[in-house]
């Protein structure tokens, strides 16, 4: 997967010196490493290979990277978010330092081999190291998958779905009445238990149980939302929504909503005609 002087330099607008000064002798630096890393890559997990990780809380990480014995033991780690900065040994061996967080320990035998995945490097120029003078580059690497959730809860992750948190206030209820509030993967508040039951039903809810379900807190998987501004009342009429119409309120007053489900996501369709649009 060998790349061009065109495309490095493109890739890298941000350089030090300017683009126009990475050189023949970068490229073939840059080369010498991509083609290291797919030479060596395997269906074991190595270093800097990606992992597409579902932890047991159901966060979601698609490009995390397998990061071996980064604790010194006989454990195995990966990083959630990294960044990882390769280099070649004496010995041509792909070697790496990996930053960002976090490191979970994990079991490298749950591991399953899924295929190839493209992936995002940098190393420093033929100038050395230096402010700004990272060069970033992609290289096809071995994928893998690790699902951490329990079987009973394996498709509630954020890949598909979006998680929040129902707080009922009781007797701490506030002075402007509302009982419910909901954080995380949206945020609103309710009135009355009726309201909130028919916003989880809306939503298709499932509830997970958690440990702060002790003190008044629920947690719930819900369809992932997104709104959709209609800015005519003949675009909105000709919207096929699948629950039926209603008024909510919005920017401070009632307007018609128009709700669509399309696999686990639930579209919502917002008319906004009587207000000016900015373009």
């Amino acid at each position: 997967m060998k790349i061009t002087l065109d495309e490095l330099r493109e890739n890298n607008g941000g350089y030090a010196w300017g683009k126009d000064a990475i050189n023949k002798d970068d490229l073939q630096l840059i080369n010498g490493i991509i083609e290291r890393i797919e030479q060596t890559r395997t269906e074991q997990p190595q270093m800097l290979d990606n992992v597409v990780y579902t932890n047991e809380f159901g966060e979601y990480y698609p490009n995390a990277i397998f990061d071996g014995a980064t604790y010194g033991d006989d454990s195995s780690a990966l990083c959630e978010r990294g960044s990882a900065y390769v280099f070649l040994d004496k010995n041509k061996i792909p070697r790496g330092s990996i930053s960002g967080g976090s490191f979970p320990r994990i079991d490298k035998n749950k591991l399953r081999y899924i295929g190839k995945a493209k992936k995002l490097f940098w190393t420093f120029s033929t100038l050395g190291a230096g402010a700004h003078q990272g060069l970033y580059f992609w290289a096809e690497v071995s994928c893998f998958e690790l699902n951490e959730r329990s079987e009973q809860l394996k498709q509630y992750t954020e890949k598909d779905y979006n998680f929040i948190f129902v707080r009922d206030w009781g007797k701490d209820t506030s002075p402007c009445g509302y009982k419910y509030t909901i954080t995380g993967g949206d945020t609103t508040a309710f009135k009355t238990e009726q309201e909130l039951k028919e916003y989880l039903k809306l939503y298709e809810a499932a509830e997970e149980p958690c440990h702060l379900n002790e003190c008044g807190t629920k947690k719930y998987w819900i369809l992932k939302g997104e709104d959709v501004s209609v800015w005519t009342e003949e675009e909105f009429n000709k919207i096929e929504n699948t629950i039926p119409s209603r008024l909510e309120y919005f920017n401070g007053r009632m307007v018609p909503i128009k709700y669509l489900k399309q696999g686990t996501k639930l579209y919502r369709y917002i008319l906004r005609a009587d207000e000016k649009r900015y373009v």
